[in-house]
């Protein structure tokens, strides 16, 4: 990752933490700190229609005030890297999205809480930059500023995964962490379709699942000894990929998922797919969703 770090910030206790994670990664790799705060325009609007001063008179004072609370925040915050600060007015995750394609950036760092106790996923602005910023997305939860230690990647095994494995190593890497590289899959001989053929299904399976292992060994051995903290590989048996990679995450105390998205040509967004949906929707962990590329 050479490009700048953005982190948003709608100043929530979840974006605090949010600002502490990329001022703390743009420090390790001394890329430049970008900090935005985006006023909704509807608010603005509205506010300008209720009180007796010229609509251009409000808006400035708006950003004013943006720029001065964004600087409270970076201050009483005490990151050791000093942003570049950024207040704009207009919808919340396009300003972020426009941000990050003007600086080139490889990294957005936003607050990751849902509308309810009960929905943990994203709220609309994350959800929305997940798939529409052009670079790769990280979403942390509030409280959760540690260092990223117990780094869980979903592997898929596509020609992708090498990417998103990479990415993942490289967050793990500066904070001497354990990277395990999570398959989730179903099992393809505990089916109707095997029955009657005279198959041990249970041998079948132990075989599908050593090449499984196997052909996720060659993907840590191509690490080398860039984990310090060590790479193992791990099988889950679910067909609901994105609650077993949630639900293990889980039990391990995972800081961090890292998860692929899906991009394809022609589009104007990127796809997330059922997985990283699970992921997102399910888990209590930071989660780093990595740009596909087709």
């Amino acid at each position: 990752m050479t490009g700048p770090v953005v982190v948003a910030t709608d100043f929530s206790p979840s974006a605090r933490s949010a600002l502490a994670h990329a001022a703390r990664i743009a420090g390790q790799r001394k890329v430049p700190l970008h900090a935005i705060t985006v006023v909704d325009s509807e608010h603005v609007a509205s506010l300008a229609s209720s009180v007796p001063f010229p609509k251009d008179a409000v808006e400035k004072q708006v950003i004013e005030r943006a720029r001065l609370l964004l600087h409270r925040e970076v201050d009483e915050a005490d990151l050791g890297v000093k942003p570049e600060i950024h207040a704009a007015i207009g919808r919340p995750g396009r300003g972020v999205e426009d941000l990050c394609e003007r600086t080139g950036a490889s990294l957005l760092v936003m607050g990751y809480h849902g509308k309810s106790e009960r929905s943990r996923g994203p709220g609309s602005v994350a959800s929305r930059c997940v798939r529409h910023a052009p670079c790769d997305v990280l979403l942390v939860r509030r409280g959760r500023s540690e260092p990223f230690r117990r780094v869980v990647v979903g592997v898929d095994l596509s020609e992708q995964a090498l990417g998103v494995v990479a990415r993942g190593a490289e967050l793990v890497s500066p904070d001497n962490g354990e990277l395990v590289l999570l398959h989730a899959h179903s099992n393809p001989f505990d089916s109707l379709a095997f029955a009657g053929f005279g198959l041990d299904q249970a041998d079948q399976y132990d075989e599908y699942a050593g090449s499984l292992r196997d052909r996720l060994s060659r993907i840590a051995e191509g690490l080398g000894g860039a984990v310090k903290g060590g790479v193992r590989a791990e099988l889950v048996i679910d067909s609901n990929y994105g609650r077993a990679i949630a639900a293990w995450c889980h039990d391990y105390e995972a800081d961090l998922a890292v998860v692929g998205t899906l991009g394809k040509p022609g589009l104007r967004y990127w796809l997330l797919g059922s997985t990283a949906e699970g992921i997102l929707r399910e888990t209590g962990s930071a989660v780093l969703a990595v740009r596909g590329e087709g």
